[in-house]
């Protein structure tokens, strides 16, 4: 399906989702939509979630800032904000406002005499991470739908582990359109780069960060990723594969490159330590000492903090005991814990 072959005004009421792994072309999309909403004559407003403190108040294409967006909590932001500028842009008071047809509402320029149409929302996934906070996503789907706004998403349906990042999945049934974008392969693969569809996001560590992270001991064991930077380049030396117990989010280290993203395929996809990890958990369930299964204090110590988080972990401590958490279906069609 390709969107431009469907007029704006004509997807009034609708929500559009762009997925993809990262670094897979998801914002540039999202941006490339909301000009062509500003090219049909319609305002729009762009979002970031906060988490997302690594692009700031813009949507960003490979570093560079395209748009303006503003960082929110919540979608329940969005939704109060977008109220707010639809009053202000149909008061009878905004003709005596701003210059040459604009107004600026919070350091946004919109156009005075355009409705605003169509709200971006970059970085989905993270406002799905708990089931209320999807549960409000899901009102606004349909609030958005109601008042006549195109919703234009991007966003993650796995983390680097392969699986679903939050619950965007339990209410994807709600988006009319969804579209996927498919980049290639960024892996070296027998010295050449692999180049084939990429299916999945590979994280990687630098050395230094597993240094800094008190991994060192354990760095002869895994293996230097090699890759294709943006830039066309071969980084060879200095990153390796994160491990299957590293925490799901990591906004802060991929700022400052101790972690890098990849697209890449199902052949060249790497996760260290996935069966240890399993290994763990399986002891857990049937009331095993964790820390014997392993023979390595420091991997079960990383191990047991992975699995134990509050956000998607498996299992929590009883009375200094670690045992599974317990869960009942939700209303969303997935599940939650019992506390």
């Amino acid at each position: 399906m390709d969107l431009r072959e469907i007029a704006v005004n004509d997807l009034l009421g609708r929500i559009i989702a762009f997925l993809s792994v990262m670094n897979g072309g998801k914002t540039r999309s999202l941006v490339g939509e909301l000009e062509r909403v500003r090219h049909s004559s319609l305002n729009f407003s762009a979002y970031n979630p906060k988490k997302n403190n690594r692009d700031g108040s813009y949507l960003s294409v490979n570093g560079e800032p395209k748009i303006l967006a503003k960082p929110v909590e919540s979608i329940l932001e969005i939704k109060e904000d977008i109220i707010k500028i639809r009053e202000i842009l149909s008061s009878n008071q905004v003709k005596y406002s701003g210059n040459n047809g604009i107004i600026e509402i919070d350091g946004i320029k919109y156009r005075k005499n355009w409705p605003l149409a169509a709200v971006g929302i970059d970085e989905i996934n993270l406002f799905c991470l708990t089931e209320k906070d999807t549960k409000d996503v899901a009102d606004f789907f349909k609030w958005s739908k109601q008042n006549g706004l195109v919703s234009y998403l991007a966003g993650l349906e796995e983390d680097f582990r392969h699986r679903n990042f939050g619950n965007f999945h339990l209410i994807k049934n709600m988006v009319n359109h969804s579209l996927y974008k498919k980049p290639v392969c960024k892996a070296i693969n027998s010295g050449t780069q692999c180049s084939k569809p990429a299916m999945h996001t590979q994280r990687l560590w630098s050395l230094e960060f597993a240094k800094d992270l008190g991994l060192e001991s354990m760095l002869g064991d895994l293996e230097l990723f090699p890759y294709v930077d943006k830039n066309g380049d071969i980084n060879s030396k200095n990153y390796l594969a994160a491990p299957y117990f590293d925490q799901t989010v990591r906004i802060e280290a991929e700022k400052t490159k101790q972690i890098v993203y990849l697209p890449v395929c199902e052949d060249c996809a790497r996760l260290p330590y996935k069966k240890e990890v399993f290994d763990v958990f399986e002891a857990i369930k049937e009331n095993q000492d964790p820390a014997k299964v392993l023979n390595n204090d420091l991997l079960t110590k990383f191990i047991l903090e992975y699995l134990s988080n509050d956000i998607d972990g498996f299992v929590k401590q009883e009375r200094g005991l670690y045992v599974p958490k317990r869960y009942v279906h939700n209303s969303l069609g997935g599940f939650s814990t019992i506390e």
